[in-house]
Order: C-alpha cells, then structure tokens, then sequence
C-alpha cells in the first residue's frame, strides 16, 4: 500500500524527541516560484491540522520584488487569505541558511519549516 501513496504531507519527528504540536509553521520563500492552490495544499492541511500560524519569511536581495515575483506574492497571499498568517521580510546576507536559522530561532522553539526557495540553501 505504501508503494501507491504518491502525494502525502509527511511530519517527520525523530524517535529521541518527544512530539510537541507546532503553533507556528516558517514558509521560507525567495517569491521566485509561483504557488497554487494545489502545491500550497500540504502546507494549509497541516496548518489548519495544529491551529498553527503560517510565518512568510522572504530574503530581499534585491530592493524591488521583480513583476513576476510581486504576482507570486500575490498568489500566495490569495492561497494564504483564509489563514493566519503573517510575512516576514529579511535582507540577504551571504549565509542563507544562517539567516533562516536566525528567523526560526526568533519565532520560537515550537515551528515546523516548509520552503519554497528556487535556489537550493545547503
């Protein structure tokens, strides 16, 4: 049965660590990828799943959203309208992963991270 299951959102919890419900989720996205409703899907299930508030960060690189980036905000703020959320923007600095690292520290110890980044981060 496992072999068919193509589509699933899947909340991974190491045996060592004790399952605590995340009351936020960090949605860190670039705006260089488009979302739907569909790909938005599994990030809203599991939201709605914990009554847990979606946390938009967006890295500026750059001073303006390009056209296309503004109409991906755009999107996913249609996607996002019937949940609690918020967005968060950040200026770039060399070290991605250590300004995501920095952004999760700041919200709390109880986050689950989803991203949307077109460049790969590690």
């Amino acid at each position: 049965m496992a072999n068919t299951i193509t589509q699933c959102p899947v909340l991974t919890i190491p045996k060592e660590l004790d399952f605590v419900a995340p009351t936020d989720i960090a949605f860190v996205t670039d705006y260089k990828k488009g979302c739907t409703k569909k790909t938005t899907a599994p990030l809203l299930f599991i939201a709605e799943l914990f009554n847990a508030t979606i946390k938009v960060m967006h890295i500026n690189e750059e001073e303006e959203l390009s056209k296309e980036q503004e109409s991906h905000r755009e999107m996913l703020e249609l996607c996002l309208k019937n949940t609690e959320h918020s967005s968060h923007w950040v200026q770039a600095f060399a070290d991605k992963a250590m300004v995501i690292d920095d952004f999760l520290n700041n919200i709390g110890r109880r986050y689950v991270c989803y991203g949307a980044l077109q460049t790969q981060l590690l």
